[in-house]
């Protein structure tokens, strides 16, 4: 014989649940945003040292040199503002011809009434 749950303990038991996840579900939104404060503080001085050195590493402190590398290893520093590193080109088009275009006439020209 199955015994019936009272009404009331399964209304308390779906709330305390609810309840755990929405505290659960807050916790990891809140602790989210840390990351995102230490990713831009990070950024931010790595930007300032490369401003103040110029992208010389020999002008760095060993902890100034920690800090911009942590930042290029994570990507928060931009490829153009590392010295000595390479920026990829634009990919070739199919068989080495540039890029299709709209056409030789400026935007203004569409129906060559300008001529």
């Amino acid at each position: 014989m199955q015994k019936e749950i009272p009404k009331a303990t399964a209304i308390a038991v779906i709330l305390v649940v609810v309840v755990i996840l929405a505290a659960l579900l807050g916790w990891w939104y809140t602790a989210g945003g840390k990351k995102t404060d230490e990713a831009a503080d990070l950024s931010k001085q790595a930007m300032e040292i490369l401003k103040r050195t110029g992208g010389n590493v020999q002008m760095m402190t060993p902890q100034e040199k920690k800090v911009f590398d942590e930042a290029v290893s994570r990507g928060l520093v931009p490829a153009a503002a590392v010295p000595g590193a390479r920026i990829p080109a634009a990919p070739a088009a199919p068989g080495g011809m540039p890029p299709a275009s709209g056409g030789g006439f400026p935007p203004s020209d569409v129906g060559g009434m300008a001529r």
